[in-house]
Formats: C-alpha cells, structure tokens, sequence
C-alpha cells in the first residue's frame, strides 16, 4: 500500500487502515482526522469533524470504519461523532450523533 504522504502531515497519532480507505490522525493544537483512499493511494482532504457551536474547537480522538464507505470521527470531548460518507474521488459530510445518550443507555 503507498500513500501520497506529501503534505507534511506528522506526527500520525493514529492510524485507521480500512477495506477501501485509511484515516490518519495527526497530533496538532487541535486533532485532526486526513483520508487517503487505498488502492490509488490518492490523498482525500481532511475530514473536519463538527462541533455543538460555530467556531468550536474540535478534537479527532478516534476514528472507526463502519463500513466500506462510512467512517465515524470521535470528539469524546464534546460527546460527538460525526459520520462522513467516502468515495474514491472524495468524502461527504453526512450526520453527527450526540454520544452523551450512548453512556446514558438512552439509545
């Protein structure tokens, strides 16, 4: 597997290699969660995660792959989850989830 690498995205806190793509978290002031998709190796963008409020500090503590195409990034700080839809030309934001009611039992 080779990624384009070439965008000075280090230290990798994380890396997620999926069926179809690979997520990389990258330690910064702020987490921040890049795809590239496997079999090109091509670089996606990065993958914004949202917050409860315009210009809130997000942080990417972890990502899964819930299927072939859908990743869901983790703000266990703010109890977020965000779902993003992927493809080999790109990615689309698609839900957030409030994960405070996965510990409260209320799913």
């Amino acid at each position: 597997m080779e990624l384009d690498l070439d965008y000075e995205l280090w230290p990798f806190y994380d890396v997620i290699v999926g069926d179809k793509y690979v997520i990389g978290i990258v330690r910064a002031s702020n987490q921040r969660a890049y795809v590239w998709h496997r079999e090109s190796g091509r670089f996606l963008g990065e993958m914004m995660p949202y917050g409860k409020g315009p210009g809130e500090a997000i942080n990417v503590g972890s990502a899964v792959f819930i299927d072939d195409s859908t990743a869901l990034l983790f703000d266990m700080g703010l109890s977020r989850a965000t779902v993003y839809r992927l493809t080999p030309d790109g990615f689309s934001f698609d839900d957030v989830i409030d994960t405070a009611a996965w510990s409260s039992g209320a799913i």
